[in-house]
């Protein structure tokens, strides 16, 4: 059985931030197998013809509704911040990091430095290109005098 660390959430701040064309995907595999998800806007933008929701916070609490039998059951179609675990995508200070919450993070921290990242982990270059995508979605935003909203961050 695999390991399922990055299934199981307690910090509210590491809850998988989803992509706005990630959400019916999402949705329709909780329909499809009787599940419930919770998701709230994370990063908005309002313009003089409304908010438009860039990336979703997804709320869990516990496990993950698709951990089944110590298997994810979505694994093809799972959210990009899911793809990138041990590595958190820090949105609002553009930064990546490692979570503590991954096991393999903890036994082998020895290896683990700023600088190995990039060696170290397969998901990084994902992980990159995830906050260069937020990157120029916040500069268009800005660019074109759009009020950029950061919704409800929690203090774990």
């Amino acid at each position: 059985m695999m390991c399922t660390d990055c299934c199981v959430f307690g910090d509210y701040n590491e809850t998988p931030l989803i992509f706005y064309w990630e959400v019916e995907t999402l949705r329709n595999k909780a329909r499809s197998v009787g599940a419930s998800i919770d998701i709230e806007p994370y990063l908005s933008v309002e313009d003089a013809e409304g908010i438009f929701t860039y990336i979703y916070r997804w709320k869990i609490q516990g496990r993950c509704p698709f951990l089944l039998n110590g298997k994810c059951i979505i694994h093809e179609d799972k959210p990009l911040s899911c793809r990138i675990f041990p590595l958190i995508a820090d949105i609002e200070s553009s930064r990546i990091y490692v979570s503590g919450r991954c096991r393999w993070v903890r036994e082998h921290k020895e290896l683990i430095s700023p600088s190995s990242i990039p060696e170290v982990f397969d998901e990084f270059e994902l992980a990159v290109k995830i906050i260069g995508m937020v990157s120029k979605f916040i500069e268009i935003s800005k660019n074109n005098g759009w009020r950029i909203i950061i919704h409800g961050r929690k203090d774990a």
